[in-house]
């Protein structure tokens, strides 16, 4: 096993983690994240970017529908808060589904999915993360979701 902080600072740190990383696979899909925490948004786009995927960001939902109208043919999956000002998750879904009916979803919430399930905002079947979500967990569950 490789100690990648063995005696390293700052940039060197960065440096040996982007050197190792050359070796791993990177992933080209583009994902529209909508998110309207600023702190969370970031911190998922940075988790998501330093795996090598493409990232354009939504601050609520009515900017996700704008972003994708923009973006249509590059977006590959929509990485979706439940609960956000202006259009809710599944509001947004529902209106991409219209232009691009093979879109792909995970949706996310800080809420357990049985009380959303109950509550009808996340229909069966459909793909969710709960938050607060770790970078493995949630970089594993974009690839499972992805490879479908």
């Amino acid at each position: 096993m490789i100690d990648l902080n063995k005696g390293l600072t700052g940039k060197k740190i960065q440096q040996n983690v982007k050197a190792v990383m050359a070796g791993v696979m990177v992933y080209k899909e583009t994902i529209l994240l909508a998110e309207d925490e600023e702190s969370v948004r970031k911190l998922i786009k940075e988790v998501l970017e330093a795996d090598g995927y493409r990232v354009v960001e939504a601050a609520d939902g009515e900017e996700a529908v704008n972003k994708f109208m923009e973006n249509k043919d590059r977006i590959d999956i929509l990485l979706l808060d439940i609960v956000m000002p202006k259009m809710s998750g599944r509001e947004v879904y529902e209106r991409i589904k219209k232009i691009k009916p093979d879109i792909k979803l995970l949706m996310a919430s800080g809420y357990p999915a049985d009380f959303i399930s109950q509550k009808g905002i996340l229909e069966e079947g459909l793909n969710f993360i709960a938050k607060p979500m770790s970078p493995p967990k949630l970089l594993k569950k974009m690839r499972e979701v992805l490879d479908k």
